[in-house]
């Protein structure tokens, strides 16, 4: 495993269940005019702002792996990389529900992390 793709790869996958998991709309668009002041909410602005939504160097990862998922080749590797930083649990139940064995699991992790350390900077340390 590759330490700072690693690191890259789990805030990327915090930041993606964020959002997924986020109850709505930004607070001062309509809808979430609507959801906060409920009927008859003041439309007399258009007003849209909606926040960037990856941060930091998981906009790169983003990009990297947009573009793994577009490899066919690559179909196990990026099944493997999103289930191991997407979904809690352990390698081992995430191997079994996937019909793989954890030598196979860990190899196609690896090939994820190659990609993505080939696609994006490494960060410099201070």
């Amino acid at each position: 495993m590759i330490d700072w793709v690693h690191t890259s790869c789990l805030e990327w996958g915090a930041q993606y269940r964020a959002r997924a998991y986020d109850s709505g709309f930004p607070p001062r668009s309509m809808l979430g005019k609507l959801v906060d002041e409920g009927q008859g909410a003041e439309t007399s602005r258009f007003y849209q702002h909606f926040p960037e939504v990856y941060r930091r160097g998981a906009v790169e990862v983003s990009v990297a792996v947009q573009r793994m998922t577009g490899t066919m080749r690559l179909e196990w590797p990026c099944k493997v990389f999103l289930a191991h930083y997407l979904f809690g649990g352990k390698a081992k139940a995430k191997a079994k529900e996937m019909h793989i064995d954890m030598p196979t699991y860990w190899r196609h992790l690896h090939s994820a992390h190659c990609f993505i350390a080939a696609s994006i900077e490494q960060p410099k340390v201070a």
